[in-house]
This record gives structure tokens, sequence and C-alpha cells, in this order.
């Protein structure tokens, strides 16, 4: 049986449109309806409290079977949502072929079961799923040796090489998808600490006989994944001009596969966005606009698709602005973006919300409009949920340094004694923060412009020093250029 928090967990993983869904194919279930209440009740309580649930139930079904009532309407919302999204996702229609290819077999309906493999291989082949495509084959060989039609010998040798080259197909796949997750482990890992940038294992992947190397056997996958490793050895060794040309090799591989892009668009977009992300690292903007208007120009089927869309969109779009100083545009989308929260909802990830919060709130301190800064700086504290600490951190530091510039200087003094306490009672130490601190309390203190010149060359010096740290610490370049405006 599903556990209960589970339930709720699924219950509250679900949009309006979901749960609208949901009661719609409830209409379609015959007798009493106990799980219903569950829903309703479950659905109104956020967090999940076993005694506020039972109170919620007390008189309107029998508590003894709650177990089994929660069990079954976890299986009937999985239900829901099979239905739901089988003409949404490609795994769940081919997945639908194969099950209605299975029924007609076992029913002996053999031209009936070839009709459908025939229409499961061609969508298999659209989307370069070989594994369905080798599934597809195996049932077809079965029903053909079950009707032993004439010229049996002939059809099953084609389908045996059909499915020799299938399973090549396969196996170079499942070579690229290792070479691609090996490495990708490496990279994050020289991501966190530029010493472990494990050079053998590098070595190993570059002198692997399929990397790079072309080959008779290379489906969309294997093209793609094979310039996604390159990529990635690329940026561990530095090296973000050839980085970005597998970047671009990638998207060519895409655009010349128009169905992926209609049938994975999540992915697609993810893959504009590496792109982009290192075009912005080396300052290469030539297509930056015309491979986010690619991304505009997508065809979307739901409202998920469309706030896939449009966070992407505009994340990418407010850092190429904030990255070229181009801070009057980035402004004039501040209320789209603030629009598309709205109106999107829970289908723009915590993370992306976030993101926007933290990019927003560092537009307007870039541009001096301090009390606007605040004002989203309050959204990053009053939306804990989801906030990366690093963006929760920098707002606490930003906090300090806006209202410094409003003239705030007290309430600064106030909130530094109890930041300092916090930062040396925390776990991590935050070095930005300890250092912000001890400038701006030098900055309270000193009277003395030549002193306090003085320490200004010497903490700008200090958090320059960070800037070329493995991770960069968030928002060192903006406090750089904060201190730098400083100067007297």
């Amino acid at each position: 049986m599903a556990a209960k928090n589970d339930l709720h967990a699924l219950i509250h993983s679900l949009s309006k449109n979901e749960r609208k869904n949901f009661r719609q194919f409830c209409n379609f279930q015959s007798g009493e309806k106990s799980y219903l209440k569950v829903f309703e009740a479950l659905s109104s309580i956020e967090t999940f409290d076993k005694l506020k649930l039972e109170e919620k139930l007390d008189g309107k079904v029998n508590l003894k079977a709650l177990p089994e009532i929660q069990n079954y309407l976890y299986n009937l919302i999985l239900n829901s949502l099979r239905q739901s999204n089988e003409k949404k996702s490609v795994d769940l229609r081919l997945i639908r072929y194969l099950t209605n290819v299975i029924i007609l077999e076992k029913r002996g309906m053999h031209t009936h079961s070839l009709k459908v493999i025939r229409q499961g291989l061609k969508f298999a082949q659209r989307v370069h799923n070989y594994t369905f495509i080798l599934e597809f084959l195996k049932r077809k060989s079965f029903i053909l040796l079950a009707q032993g039609k004439k010229n049996l010998v002939q059809e099953i040798e084609s389908l045996y090489n059909l499915c020799q080259t299938v399973i090549h197909e396969i196996e170079a796949e499942f070579d690229f998808r290792y070479l691609k997750h090996r490495t990708l482990v490496t990279y994050r890992k020289s991501k966190r600490n530029a010493v472990v940038r494990e050079p053998e294992i590098l070595e190993q992947i570059k002198c692997n006989e399929r990397v790079g190397r072309g080959g008779r056997y290379m489906s969309f996958y294997s093209k793609y994944l094979d310039h996604d490793s390159q990529a990635l050895i690329a940026l561990i060794e530095g090296k973000l001009e050839l980085a970005n040309l597998h970047y671009k090799k990638i998207l060519e591989v895409w655009d010349n596969h128009p169905d992926m892009k209609e049938f994975y668009q999540k992915e697609y977009i993810i893959r504009v966005s590496n792109y982009l992300s290192n075009c912005l690292e080396i300052k290469e903007f030539e297509d930056f606009e015309q491979q986010i208007q690619k991304i505009e120009q997508l065809k979307t089927r739901d409202i998920i698709q469309e706030a896939e869309v449009f966070q992407n969109v505009y994340y990418l779009r407010m850092l190429f602005f904030l990255n070229t100083g181009a801070f009057s545009k980035a402004l004039s989308i501040v209320p789209e973006i603030q629009k598309g929260l709205e109106n999107y909802g829970n289908n723009v990830t915590l993370s992306r919300r976030a993101t926007f919060l933290h990019n927003i709130m560092v537009l307007f301190f870039m541009e001096k409009n301090f009390d606007k800064c605040l004002d989203w700086i309050s959204m990053i504290f009053d939306n804990r949920t989801g906030i990366r600490t690093d963006i929760y951190e920098f707002a606490r530091v930003l906090e300090l340094i806006v209202h410094y510039e409003l003239g705030h200087h007290e309430y600064v003094d106030n909130q530094i004694n109890n930041l300092r306490r916090f930062v040396k009672q925390a776990e991590r130490v935050n070095a930005v923060e300890k250092t912000t601190i001890l400038y701006l309390q030098k900055r309270l203190s000193l009277t003395d412009k030549n002193e306090l010149q003085t320490q200004q060359s010497v903490f700008l010096e200090k958090f320059q020093s960070m800037r070329v740290e493995i991770p960069k610490p968030l928002g060192i370049d903006e406090l750089c250029s904060w201190v730098e405006s400083h100067s007297l």
C-alpha cells in the first residue's frame, strides 16, 4: 500500500487542470465515492497531519477502511494521469501500441495485431526509439511464425537482419550515453573543485573508439550524445570556444529532426539553454536572439509546455540583457515576467522562479533603484521554499548594502551584529558575507577619507580575489562593482 504521506504528496503535485481532470474522471466511476471525500480532504491540508485528516473525514467515511481507500485513491489518480498524459507522452503512446499488440496477439487476432505493429513501428521510428522498434519487430516475428505463411524463411531472415541493425544502434546509443554520463560526473566534480579534473578518466573517454569518430551506427541520440560528451570534456579543460562548437553541432542535429523537437520540447530547450549559457561565458552573442526565437516559435500543446517556453525565454533574455549591460531593456521585460509568474503559477519550477527573483533583484541594485531592490529581496525572503542557499545568502548581504545606501545606518549596524552571530554559528562559513560585514563596519566607523580610501582598496582586492574561486561565489561581480562605485 502506498504510504499516506505519498498520497498527500501526489495530490499536492497535481496542477489545477489535473485536479479538474481527476474529478471528471471520477464521474465515470460507479458506486460510493468515499475516495473522492478523502481526495478533497487531503487537498485542503497543506502539511500532512493524520489527526487533522481523520477529523475532517469523521462521519463522512469509515475511518477503519481509510488505509484501503487511500491505496485505491492513489492508484486511481495514477490511472487518471496516465489517461490524460497518454497523448502528450511519447513513452506512454509507445506502451499503448505495445499493449494493444499483446492483447490482440493473445486473442489470436494476428491481422489486427500486425496493423498495430505497423503503426507502432512508424511512430517509434519517428521518435528514434530503437528499444521499442526491436520489441515491435520481435512481436512481428512471433505472429509470422504463428501464421505460417509462404516465404516464411525469407521474411524471418529479413526481420533478423533488421533486428541486428537495430541492436547495433542500441549498443551505440548505450555506449554514447555511458560516455556522456561518465563525463558529466567528472564535469560536476570539476565545477565544485578545480583540482578534481580526473585527467586519466578524461583521456580514456577521449581515446574511446566511439568519441568524435562517427561510424555506421549514428542515430539521432548517438550524434547529439557524442557532441554532448565532447562539449563537457572541452568545458572541463577550460576550452569554452571548443565547447560552443559542439553545442552548436547539437542544435544542428535537433534542427535536422523536427519531429524530435516537437515531441521532446523540454529536452530541446535544455540544449539551446546550454549553448546560450556558454555563449554568455565567452561573450559570443551573434545568434543569441535567433536561438531564443526558435524556442518562442515552438508549438505548445498545453499550459505546461507554454510555461516551459515562458520561463526559459525570459530567463535567457534577462541574462543576455544583464550580461550586455542593457539594463533599460531588462527593466522593460520585468512586468512581462511578473505577469508570466502569476499566470503560470506552479507550472514554473521553484528553482527558475527563484532565479527570476534573484536576477530582478540584481537588476534594480545595479540600477541603484534601492527601494525596488528591497521589494524583490522581500520576495526572496517570503518564498524561502525552493530558494537556493546561495541566492538566499546573497539576498541577505544585499539587504544590508541597500539599507546602507538608503542611509539606514542604525538599522545596518543592528543587523550586522545579528548576522555576525548567525555566520559564526553556521556550519558553512560564507566568505562573501563575512567580508561584506567587515567592509560595511569600516564604512560606518571611519570618518577619515584617506583611511576609508585605503580600506576600500583592501576590500576591493579581497572581493576581486573571490572572482577566480571555483565555484565562483554568486553575486561577487555585483559586489565588486558596488565597491568600485564608492571610489573617492
